[in-house]
């Protein structure tokens, strides 16, 4: 199964000083956006189990700060890092520079670093 769709985004150009240079890629498909999302949720919910239970157990009602803390520590203990990164790389996988397909995605946003942070924004949007 393929996990990128066929349509191509909007062409996003992102200028270096003089250059410009024009980015494309494509959404994920149904099937691996539903898989991911489901992923996320899987990893997400013993937080706000955590939180809930955070709440129901307080004498005093919600304790923000202990419940951003079993957030945040349930979130640090059910994503790692080989997680994110194989969710990353299948957000940038379909991105193509000037035309392209961006083969290390790694080597190309060391070689052009200004460029990254835009890319990984316009990625996270589902724009690019």
């Amino acid at each position: 199964m393929k996990v990128f769709s066929e349509v191509e985004l909007t062409k996003k150009v992102i200028t270096d000083g003089e250059e410009k240079r024009v980015y494309t890629g494509t959404k994920l498909n149904a099937y691996h956006v539903t898989l991911e999302g489901f992923k996320l949720f899987k990893m997400l919910s013993p937080s706000f189990g955590a939180s809930i239970d955070s709440f129901f157990n307080s004498n005093e009602g919600l304790s923000l700060p202990q419940t951003f803390t079993s957030f945040g520590l349930m979130f640090h203990e059910n994503f790692s890092d080989e997680q994110f990164m194989e969710l990353f790389e299948k957000m940038v996988g379909s991105l193509k520079f000037d035309g392209e397909k961006i083969i290390d995605w790694n080597e190309h946003f060391t070689k052009y670093p200004q460029r990254y942070p835009t890319s990984v924004y316009l990625v996270s949007k589902g724009e690019l």
